[in-house]
């Protein structure tokens, strides 16, 4: 590895040896508050960017699982009929391998993912996660400053060393990613122009993700184009967190928003372990149409 300097803080490993799909490069980040690294997978499109030319820059959450789900998606529907345009993908997720390394990026995304703390449900997933790989509970329900690393270091990070085009930015999350990319939306409008949720985790703290809409609806001014999926089979997989239910309801208070070009889709035959590969792709397709 070679260290390389970025504005990302104390230090940046550009992985030259391993890259999870073809022309995309792999970066270890350290940030100060977390004891893990990050690792950053970036994406080039397909075609090669002329020079001086910039391109949309997607950012997708758990990185681990949905990057190269991203990647592909965008690359093939970026030919065609009713191309998307050629994009940067940014994978981002918490740098862990081998045998536990599945346990491990799980119990962090309650961290990294969640805005505020559901304590029942955190309770549940301790019994079946083992304690070694939780952070402290003071850390969890952690998605404010996690934002603040995207926004503050990751973002100036690649705009430094790739091409992209800052005011076309779009960001992926699926299930507490999705939840994510909501939060996001309602806090935070102008950091993104594109937001794509798929299966959002809108029941999460007894849904007060539906407050911070309210409160957002109030204040007005977002413009962004929003999708928003969900599996078909997911509301009978788990009755009492209502996820059709609840994203249908999320998208009929975001399509009366002024600012919003939205849509959605409940995917037949999908639940909650399938839907990504579906929601991903419709989504950038959505999110992405003139």
């Amino acid at each position: 590895m070679t260290a390389c300097s970025a504005r990302v803080s104390d230090v940046v490993f550009r992985d030259a040896g391993m890259a999870s799909i073809s022309t995309s490069q792999r970066f270890h980040v350290s940030m100060e508050g977390y004891k893990e690294q990050f690792r950053i997978d970036i994406a080039m499109p397909a075609a090669p960017i002329p020079p001086g030319k910039k391109v949309p820059v997607i950012y997708v959450l758990d990185g681990a699982w949905s990057f190269a789900i991203t990647a592909q998606a965008a690359r093939a529907l970026a030919v065609g009929p009713g191309a998307i345009p050629q994009a940067i993908i940014v994978g981002i997720g918490p740098a862990i391998d081998g045998l536990a390394g599945f346990a491990a990026t799980t119990a962090l995304r309650y961290r990294d993912l969640a805005p505020g703390v559901d304590e029942a449900h955190i309770a549940q997933m301790k019994t079946s996660l083992p304690a070694q790989f939780w952070p402290p509970d003071s850390e969890l329900g952690g998605a404010a400053k996690f934002f603040r690393f995207i926004e503050t270091e990751l973002k100036p990070f690649v705009e430094t060393y790739f091409s992209v085009d800052t005011s076309d930015q779009t960001l992926v999350g699926v299930s507490l990613g999705g939840l994510f990319v909501l939060h996001t939306l309602f806090t935070a409008p102008g950091s993104f122009q594109r937001f794509v949720a798929v299966s959002p985790s809108i029941w999460w703290n007894e849904c007060a993700v539906t407050d911070r809409e309210a409160d957002a609806a109030m204040l007005g001014g977002a413009r962004a184009r929003v999708f928003l999926g969900v599996g078909e089979m997911e509301e009978a997989e788990a009755p009492e967190a209502r996820m059709v239910s609840n994203l249908t309801d999320m998208a009929d208070r975001l399509k009366a928003w002024p600012g919003l070009a939205v849509s959605s889709h409940v995917f037949e035959g999908e639940g909650h372990m399938s839907v990504a590969l579906a929601g991903i792709s419709r989504g950038l397709r959505a999110v992405f149409a003139n």
